[in-house]
């Protein structure tokens, strides 16, 4: 398959430009359609990197959670072949219109970036899926802005920096449901015959299993429609194009061809027809492809020209033709566990085998990410004999960071572009022709010395004097590490243990305990621990939150992939007895013991043992002095198809899809003397002052009387929304189903949480 991709990509220099808002969106249909039918090259520009959405695999969200999703796209990239960009704009959750992305992204500066990189990526055709009637404000920002974009790219009185203006031939939204006579449709159910499926398969395959961080996926019927539509816009002196990709400029074109024409036909027929009639021989097709390599790096196209352009991209695929051709693959491997290490040595394992009938020699290795590779000497020398393999070692160096750089792998992920620590380029030559082979070795970047704390925030409540951490230290570089370990706090504050030895010679890694001690008069807000290790140092925030909470508490969880609620409940936060229940605790333990059992959100995703057992948990519920907390699910989660769940005391209860997505809502208080708001603390207006990216999300639908709304807040121009937080007396005991953002409100302590957190675990007494 790669090889004939290779061959199809030869006879064509066109590139189409897909532009979509999050990682997971739906720009595989038309990579999929675009690279395997048409052979037409594709980029991928992401608007964000989806640092807002859910995380069903852990606790990752911000900025982790976007690296986990870039290299989740950048996977899907490779299996389409596709170059993968980034807008980098901020990913702040659900948006429901154009006008709240823009509030976020600010839209002069968004549409600037937009013209800066379509003109470094210098697409023939760009394209996007959106369009008008979606429901998210990110894919409405993109459809109201991408015209302006391509329209100011081709604009040499706009400026962006050095970048030359361009101009794209041809533009696309997606179709609407009314898309008109002009739309394009493409039936997607057509067999690819190379790869044994149809095209909505091969893109749904993708999602399924490259973007596994927010989840399963829905039937493919609800992720893809069987057919694919584009509505064309009209662009400044061209007409509205009745085809995708045919019939755009190409290297061959008598107005861009700057050479002899006897050289253009025999390119042409070599490109065109001469390869594809030799797919089943290979030796034939390398020879020609390796020609025609001579001849396109013959040419001298003018720097910069869109002649050189294309002839660069036919040069790639030629290049590929080779590589397949002659079976050529590289393999490079570091030791189990090793790592990039700034100013360190790192030796590769490397494999090249190849399975033609042709000698290979390996001219050289060069190192396309940051640093330096080079190839070991080696006594046989570096020739590949025909169906042999060369086994040798390549030295990567990386080199030292910059003053300040603590965190060495941002620019990979905050970047146009992302590029592995370390990529290798192999210089082949092949019948005396140099053919690149470019490979990633599967390490991490990591400084000498990594430290890091557990829990990763401290919380002092009112009665509250001391707290506990852990630092742990992990050496990666080669050399001992012998130093003190530093725990500095504040003025006012004591340390046990501030100041500990460190000795790693034979270990990799070691644990130091620290006791926090704070002062009797502190007012609340937020102090930093500094723990400093030579040149190392990280912080440690020091939340003084006004929360009282009863200590002798014992609380169960039901967890999700989350751990905000245990960090927070446990060592480190209120310093409660927790206990987490598996499924078989919930089929089988005593629940008596606990006071509170808390079901974290989306905690029965995936168990559909503990939702069998749930009824014991709805019996704890109704015992006196207990009481049953669940936090929010997804609708699907909470009311399974085929499953006869009962997740609260009284029927129906039925969890649905809407949402107030604005952090800023007002929220008004229906019940301002209920328990949950004033005991034991009394949660206040100010609580309610800065949180993160939505107030609540998946409320209750439908439930009875019996529930008590004590929540009102909705999103500007929407009804009001009642049951983010909704209470009932069951038997002698309590149930709670909160559907507000508390987590990530969690995440950074932020008091008003802390306090309605502690209210929601604490029982009314017996």
């Amino acid at each position: 398959m790669p090889l004939h991709q290779g061959v199809r990509d030869a006879g064509s220099d066109t590139l189409a430009l897909l532009v979509a808002s999050h990682p997971d969106a739906r720009y595989v249909l038309p990579a999929a359609l675009l690279r395997f039918r048409y052979g037409v090259r594709v980029a991928v520009l992401l608007a964000t990197r989806g640092g807002g959405g859910q995380n069903s695999r852990g606790p990752e969200t911000g900025d982790a959670l976007e690296r986990i999703r870039t290299l989740e796209a950048e996977a899907g990239g490779r299996v389409f072949g596709a170059d993968i960009w980034y807008l980098n704009r901020q990913d702040g959750g659900f948006r429901r219109t154009a006008a709240e992305a823009f509030a976020e992204w600010g839209r002069e500066g968004t549409v600037a970036d937009l013209v800066r990189l379509i003109r470094t990526i210098r697409p023939d055709v760009v394209l996007t899926t959106h369009h008008a009637e979606e429901d998210h404000g990110h894919d409405l920002a993109l459809v109201e802005m991408l015209p302006e974009a391509v329209t100011k790219a081709a604009d040499p009185g706009f400026v962006t920096g050095s970048v030359p203006p361009h101009r794209v031939q041809r533009l696309f939204l997606g179709g609407p449901s009314s898309p008109g006579p002009q739309a394009l449709r493409f039936p997607l159910d057509e067999m690819e015959p190379e790869r044994g499926a149809t095209f909505r398969r091969l893109a749904f395959d993708v999602l399924a299993r490259l973007h596994t961080s927010t989840g399963p996926i829905d039937p493919i019927d609800t992720v893809f429609a069987p057919e694919l539509v584009f509505v064309p816009v009209p662009l400044s002196g061209e007409p509205v194009p009745t085809r995708l990709v045919e019939g755009l400029h190409s290297v061959f074109d008598a107005e861009l061809w700057p050479f002899d024409q006897e050289r253009r036909a025999a390119l042409t027929a070599t490109l065109g027809h001469g390869l594809a009639a030799n797919l089943q021989d290979r030796a034939r097709l390398v020879t020609l492809a390796l020609a025609a390599l001579r001849d396109l790096r013959a040419l001298r196209a003018p720097a910069g020209s869109e002649a050189e352009l294309r002839l660069h991209r036919r040069e790639e695929a030629l290049e590929r033709v080779v590589l397949h051709g002659c079976s050529l693959q590289l393999e490079v491997e570091a030791a189990p566990g090793a790592v990039a290490v700034p100013g360190e040595e790192l030796q590769l394992d490397a494999r090249l085998h190849n399975g033609s009938d042709r000698t290979v020699v390996v001219a050289r290795v060069e190192a396309v990410s940051t640093g330096e590779a080079e190839l070991e000497p080696d006594n046989n020398g570096r020739s590949v004999a025909p169906a042999g393999t060369l086994h040798t070692t390549i030295a990567f160096r990386v080199p030292l960071p910059g003053r300040g750089d603590v965190d060495l792998a941002a620019a990979a992920f905050h970047g146009d572009r992302f590029v592995p620590p370390v990529r290798l380029r192999a210089v082949l030559l092949v019948d005396g022709v140099e053919v690149p082979l470019i490979v990633d070795a599967a390490v991490e970047l990591r400084p000498a010395v990594q430290l890091s704390v557990v829990p990763r925030a401290l919380l002092l409540s009112r009665s509250s004097r001391s707290v506990k951490f852990t630092v742990d230290v992990q050496r990666n570089c080669l050399v001992p590490v012998d130093g003190t370990l530093e725990a500095r706090a504040p003025s006012g504050y004591l340390i046990d243990g501030n100041r500990q030895a460190v000795m790693l010679r034979d270990l990799r890694g070691d644990s130091f305990r620290f006791e926090l001690h704070a002062p009797a008069a502190r007012k609340s807000g937020v102090d930093l621990v500094r723990i400093v290790l030579g040149d190392n140092q990280i912080a440690l925030p020091v939340h003084k939150v006004d929360v009282d909470i009863d200590a002798q508490l014992r609380v169960g969880i039901v967890r999700g992939n989350d751990d905000t609620l245990t960090l927070v409940v446990g060592i480190g936060g209120f310093g409660l007895h927790w206990s987490e229940l598996t499924d078989a605790d919930l089929a089988v333990r005593d629940l008596a013991e606990f006071d509170t059992i808390v079901v974290d959100f989306r905690g029965l995703r995936d168990r559909p043992a503990a939702r069998r057992s749930f009824g014991r948990l709805l019996e704890f519920a109704a015992a006196r002095g207990k009481r049953l907390v669940v936090f929010y699910h997804k609708d699907v989660e909470f009311n399974p198809l085929g499953e006869d769940f009962r997740g609260a005391p009284f029927v129906p209860f039925r969890v649905g899809k809407s949402r107030v997505t604005r952090p800023d809502a007002p929220v008004r208080v229906l019940r301002p003397d209920h328990v949950l708001l004033t005991r034991p603390n009394v949660v206040s207006a100010s609580d309610w002052d800065a949180w993160e990216q939505e107030r609540g999300l998946h409320f209750p639908s439908a439930y009875t009387e019996q529930y008590e709304e004590l929540l009102e807040m909705n999103d500007p121009g929407l009804p009001p929304e009642r049951s983010a937080l909704l209470y009932a007396r069951t038997g002698s005991g309590e149930y709670v189903y909160c559907a507000l953002a508390l987590y990530r409100q969690l995440k950074k302590l932020h008091p008003g949480a802390v306090r309605l957190l502690a209210n929601l675990l604490t029982p009314q007494p017996r």
